[in-house]
């Protein structure tokens, strides 16, 4: 990273990848496949993908799905590991049915390991203030996790990060 940071940039493009792999080597260039141009209907992402796994040392797929699909256009990683994008069915799951009971209060609830302003929070804001203005005492919405620190909440419940079974008992 020292190779970046004497750069003064946080962000690099390919030619800056493949010229820090002829200088470094031994370093060990890591690629992550988590989009297609099938889910996003676009027609650059494929080859993209492709063009970087070509000087890429190991690959995590996000997917068994995207894998194949990548495996099919052919793609060839030299060593590879899947770490699914998704929850864990033992611990995220409804063992039986719960129902709202109308007599107490509807909770809405998320949770966001990151506190980028595009992962909804402005969204999130405007349920705030629609609950805290509108002084709605029956409805109760939370957010376990990180939050944009200038952001301030009114009516909303911050819970500090959970994972596994803690979070999902809460939610």
């Amino acid at each position: 990273f020292k190779y970046f940071i004497k750069k003064k940039t946080y962000h690099f493009n390919y030619s800056d990848l493949e010229k820090f792999k002829k200088k470094y080597p031994k370093i060990p260039v890591i690629q992550r496949v988590n989009d297609t141009d099938a889910h996003r209907k676009s027609s650059f992402i494929d080859d993209n993908m492709m063009k970087v796994n070509a000087i890429s040392d190991f690959t995590i797929y996000i997917s068994s799905w995207v894998r194949k699909y990548y495996l099919k256009k052919g793609m060839n990683p030299k060593k590879f590991r899947i770490i699914n994008n998704s929850s864990d069915a033992k611990i995220f799951n409804l063992n039986k049915k719960i129902f709202w009971k109308k007599n107490s209060s509807f909770k809405i609830g998320t949770h966001h390991w990151s506190d980028n302003l595009a992962k909804g929070f402005n969204e999130y804001q405007a349920l705030d203030r629609i609950i805290y203005e509108k002084k709605i005492r029956d409805i109760e919405f939370f957010i376990i996790g990180n939050v944009p620190a200038e952001m301030q909440w009114k009516a909303t419940k911050i819970i500090k990060p959970l994972s596994g079974k803690k979070l999902s008992t809460k939610l």
